[in-house]
């Protein structure tokens, strides 16, 4: 008790065991015939928090043991237990073939580090690799992300897709090219207009609504502990979002951004959807949408932008026949040009009518009626109308029309990394 005070003592210890106060209370509380699950709840251990109830029956099992000779705050002979496997050379080995494997683009698991560097993960004694404990605590104490200054831990990622290190090449080359040549936001607000197919089901039945609704979910759900097998408490396929059965509707639509404006035009039941035919539609909009929704003083917009996707642009970056000619009617031209080869097809999160979809879809699921299997195109068409309208007023969306240039810089600071980005706000 060298250097303490009596109340230090009594009240202190190692964080998160039982100082020698709660070891007596409990104790007496055992004496007195309350069981361990309730003594475990009125015992706090030292930094906060309260025992499991094996961890109570294990201090009151080691204190009816040694009757004569326990007193509070008297350590257990084995309380350190043996020498760790991974230490010294060891630990730094298999911490630093975690992160080369990480590295590599190859998931750190525990199979996968034992087979990167079997001696070293080796007991000794037993002549076995170690468990995954033992590698678990190691990841967590002495990994570390490259640039990052935190260790690992376990924990759900990010819901978002990441990028291969030969796409973040050619998005990272695309990037400093566009920037070296000096398009900048001012540019893009001057001169873009974003443009997009996108769809939305239309739910036919209660059924499908149900399984829409809960393929939205993300993977944590509220359900009781002892329940996660049953259906009710397990996630239906995403595919309920994309695939759409007989009695369910399809229903196309495009956005337009530009000159801090956001459009939404709902395509009729008859539009071909991502096809080149459906492109040159969403083309041949444009002279109205700028028309109606876009300031008329000054030059008006007339360069498009759109990503590589199909109807726009073939599988190796030929602008298609009828989107090109439709592109002419209208009067203004692909920011690509005809060969659009040279952008990446990968560049969902730098893409500004891609945020706005998300601020779409984000304000269509939350504004959708209380039977959505009873909706109709038309209801749809009205419902997203207003969806817009509460984008134009509430968000930045001329702040979005000036990002690009900004975005392009942080692609080239992250050598073509993915952007993380709150689209949904």
């Amino acid at each position: 008790m060298e250097g303490k005070t009596l109340e230090e003592f009594w009240k202190g210890g190692k964080a998160g065991s039982l100082s020698p106060q709660m070891q007596a209370l409990a104790w007496g509380m055992h004496e007195a015939g309350i069981e361990p699950r309730d003594i475990a709840e009125q015992v706090t251990k030292v930094g906060g928090g309260h025992p499991s109830r094996q961890a109570v029956e294990q201090v009151v099992a080691r204190i009816a043991a040694d009757p004569e000779g326990w007193y509070p705050g008297k350590r257990p002979e084995a309380s350190y237990g043996p020498v760790p496997v991974l230490r010294g050379a060891k630990r730094k080995q298999v911490a630093e073939t975690a992160m080369r494997l990480k590295r590599q683009n190859v998931e750190p698991t525990y199979s996968n580090i034992i087979a990167a560097c079997p001696a070293a993960a080796r007991n000794p004694t037993t002549k076995k690799a170690v468990n995954k404990h033992a590698v678990a605590k190691v990841l967590k104490e002495d990994c570390v992300d490259d640039g990052a200054k935190e260790p690992w831990v376990c924990a759900s990622t990010l819901s978002r897709s990441g990028v291969p290190p030969s796409d973040q090449k050619t998005r990272h080359t695309w990037a400093k090219k566009l920037v070296r040549e000096g398009y900048d936001g001012s540019w893009f607000h001057a001169n873009a207009i974003w443009i997009d197919i996108s769809s939305t089901i239309l739910p036919g039945d209660e059924k499908k609504a149900f399984l829409m609704t809960m393929a939205r979910k993300s993977g944590k759900r509220w359900l009781s502990p002892d329940a996660k097998a049953y259906s009710r408490n397990l996630t239906p396929p995403k595919d309920a979002l994309k695939q759409c059965g007989w009695s369910d509707s399809k229903v196309y639509w495009s956005p337009y951004l530009a000159r801090g404006v956001l459009h939404v035009a709902v395509w009729d039941e008859d539009f071909p959807g991502e096809t080149s035919e459906g492109a040159a539609i969403v083309a041949r909009q444009i002279p109205k949408f700028l028309k109606r929704r876009v300031p008329s003083a000054g030059r008006l917009p007339r360069v498009v932008l759109s990503d590589r996707g199909r109807g726009f642009f073939t599988s190796r970056g030929a602008i298609t026949n009828k989107y090109a000619d439709a592109l002419k009617d209208a009067r203004v031209r692909p920011f690509t040009g005809d060969d659009a080869s040279d952008q990446p097809p990968n560049i969902p999160d730098l893409l500004l009518h891609e945020v706005a979809t998300a601020w779409i879809r984000t304000r269509e699921q939350h504004t959708k009626p209380a039977k959505p299997w009873l909706e109709t195109r038309e209801k749809f068409t009205q419902r997203m109308a207003r969806v817009v309208r509460d984008i134009n007023k509430t968000c930045d969306v001329d702040g979005l029309s000036r990002s690009f240039g900004n975005l392009l810089q942080q692609l080239v600071d992250r050598r073509g990394d993915k952007l993380l980005r709150a689209n949904a706000s």
